[in-house]
């Protein structure tokens, strides 16, 4: 490590100095790092030794036994396996020896980031306090962990469970764990005098030795309450052993008391982790604030409860009907499918007129700048008009989708006369007695519109729809009193969608 920084520190010189002044630098180089060796002592300190000292700082930030544990496992068999000195551990024997740990146990992606993530502590720790120069781990950067939804529990399942339990401790177990969503570590460590029945909450100690209050149900209070009025023990912890003396329950023991009670269901496997999951994403289900998630589980970084609130997807499907494929939905709904269609093109075709650039106005010119995204209209034109050299011109009812990243959904139904840019796509209805522009407006409005323009787009980087291809877009044909109970339905949406988006944005607070 120390002829490496050397030979940096020279190598980046060279076009300063001579010979002789590289030479003078290289001698007090190596003087400099020699008396910071013996300063700190380093020839005295050994791998074991540091990696003690650094446990024991990690001790100290409150780290339980069983992360300390994990700590010294890891980084044992890393020392072990890769044969140097700490000091002089490089880039490349990291991710060697990650790699060689992957292929050698199989290992999956979530444990080889926590292997690399404490690895990284450890090193940081190290230049931290000054032992190395810089972590040769700090270029090793998070391993991608693909997402997967897991499941949850049903109330179903639940109920299952507690039809299982054969008696009054493991009924008590189950309620606690399902109702307050505590760690399985907060759980075995709870005492009876952290209940308070009266108010239906406990004290819990989690990570970081921080204490939080957690909440239960009727139901949890009722079992729990029958479960202490049964023991006839003096031993002041909430669950224990069901025989004499009657010790706290471990981790491990409650692990196998809800592997049993998997095992009666012959269902899939019971874990104490799963209850927690499972409360998170109900309570998000039934819309509590995400930050209040965070506070009842103890996490100290709101991504982690978002990793635990696993959406419901009866609800997205449900949602996606109501939300996202509501014209669709809501069409066949009132007049059912309309296998009668025509062309966009003969409907209302694209309008290329030019507009007199001497007439415009912040209010009447409209670029891709000031359409709205997501079908929110326009807003006031703040650019200047001194580079304007061409402009399309449009009327009041013609219809403006912005042709730039179709994805944007950028729509609106003009209602005055004036100019947009030529990256403006303006559709006029040409025979307002049989399609009213309002009800063609709220037809490309829909999510198959831009989808359908995304499917024949030029460009990678800025993808544009082509014209040629948006013009073959089919438009159901209905008569006009359809039409207009169909405009004014989704007229009345859209005035209740925007309510909504203008009371949030002055409700941000």
């Amino acid at each position: 490590m120390k002829k490496e920084l050397i030979n940096t520190i020279e190598q980046g010189m060279l076009g300063i100095l001579n010979n002789e002044q590289l030479a003078k630098l290289h001698e007090v180089l190596e003087l400099s790092f020699t008396m910071f060796a013996e300063n700190r002592g380093d020839s005295q300190q050994s791998n074991d030794e540091l990696l003690k000292l650094f446990l024991s700082a990690k001790q100290v930030e409150g780290c339980s036994e069983r992360s300390l544990k994990y700590y010294r496992t890891t980084l044992s068999k890393m020392i072990v396996k890769i044969d140097k000195s700490v000091r002089q551990v490089e880039t490349n024997d990291i991710r060697a020896y990650i790699s060689d740990y992957e292929n050698e146990s199989n290992a999956g992606k979530v444990t080889l980031d926590n292997i690399r993530r404490i690895i990284s502590s450890f090193f940081a720790w190290l230049e931290d306090e000054n032992y190395i120069v810089k972590s040769p781990a700090r270029r090793i950067h998070k391993i991608r962990v693909g997402k997967t939804v897991k499941d949850v529990y049903s109330d179903e399942e639940l109920e299952q469970m507690r039809d299982t339990c054969t008696n009054l401790r493991d009924l008590a177990i189950i309620d606690v764990l399902s109702s307050t969503g505590i760690r399985v570590g907060e759980l075995v460590n709870l005492n009876i005098a952290d209940v308070d029945f009266e108010k239906r909450e406990c004290v819990v100690m989690g990570k970081g030795n921080k204490q939080r209050k957690v909440y239960f149900d009727a139901r949890t209070k009722i079992h729990l309450y029958e479960y202490i009025a049964s023991r006839h023990d003096e031993t002041k912890a909430l669950f224990v052993s069901l025989n004499n003396p009657h010790n706290r329950l471990s981790i491990r023991g409650i692990e196998t008391i809800l592997h049993k009670v998997g095992s009666n269901l012959k269902s899939t496997k019971v874990h104490p982790h799963k209850f927690r999951r499972t409360l998170a994403t109900k309570a998000i289900d039934k819309g509590m604030p995400i930050e209040q998630v965070q506070v009842l589980l103890g996490h100290s970084q709101i991504d982690t409860t978002l990793r635990y609130a696993m959406v419901n997807q009866n609800n997205v499907k449900a949602s996606h009907h109501k939300y996202i494929g509501w014209f669709k939905s809501k069409f066949v709904e009132m007049f059912g499918n309309i296998e009668d269609r025509t062309k966009l093109a003969l409907v209302a075709p694209l309008h290329t007129d030019r507009a007199d650039i001497k007439m415009l106005s912040i209010d009447s010119y409209i670029t891709t700048d000031n359409m709205l995204q997501n079908r929110r209209g326009i807003t006031t034109y703040t650019g200047t008009f001194e580079n304007i050299t061409a402009a399309v011109g449009y009327y009041c009812n013609d219809i403006l989708v912005s042709n730039i990243r179709p994805y944007l959904k950028k729509i609106w139904l003009s209602d005055r006369n004036g100019g947009c840019s030529p990256d403006i796509l303006v559709f006029r209805v040409t025979d307002e007695s049989k399609f009213l522009p309002i009800y063609v407006y709220y037809a490309l409005y829909q999510d198959d519109f831009f989808d359908f323009m995304m499917d024949g787009k030029k460009g990678l980087k800025m993808p544009r729809g082509d014209k040629n291809s948006i013009l073959n877009y089919q438009i159901p044909n209905v008569a006009m009193p359809q039409q207009k109970v169909f405009a004014d339905y989704a007229l009345s949406c859209d005035k209740l969608k925007f309510e909504a988006h203008s009371y949030q944005q002055s409700h941000k607070e």
